[in-house]
């Protein structure tokens, strides 16, 4: 992801790792591993807008789920006709009603570390290459 001053990634109290935009998480990937510096993140993916409806929100979902894994987390949002909708890679397409939606993130596995200060922090990708 790009360095936003008005968004976070983090891994919370939950075990999932986070983007927050300005104070809502917006993005959370649960994880199946809970160390944080090494997590294989599988399962569940829940979007949440916060009642911010807006064009970057749908930004910062989409280059979350671009940046954790090579091809993305298989989801897209996008706005038709004023609502909110998820597609997947797989070509499902959720109408988004209310403020929140959680579907599963399979097949999408990756691999998250931690990069530390010297390195210039932040998240990478592991990969099997």
């Amino acid at each position: 992801m790009n360095n936003y001053i008005n968004t976070s990634i983090y891994t919370g109290s939950d075990d999932a790792l986070t983007v927050k935009l300005h104070n809502t998480e917006i993005v959370k990937i649960y994880s199946i591993n809970t160390n944080p510096l090494n997590q294989v993140h599988s399962g569940k993916i829940k979007l949440n807008h916060g009642g911010w409806k807006t064009v970057t929100t749908k930004k910062r979902m989409n280059e979350a789920s671009d940046a954790f894994m090579p091809g993305g987390l298989g989801f897209r949002v996008y706005q038709k006709d004023f609502e909110w909708y998820i597609e997947r890679d797989n070509g499902d397409i959720y109408h988004w009603e209310g403020q929140s939606i959680t579907f599963n993130a399979d097949p999408a596995t990756v691999k998250l570390k931690q990069r530390n200060a010297a390195e210039g922090g932040g998240w990478y990708m592991e990969t099997d290459d």
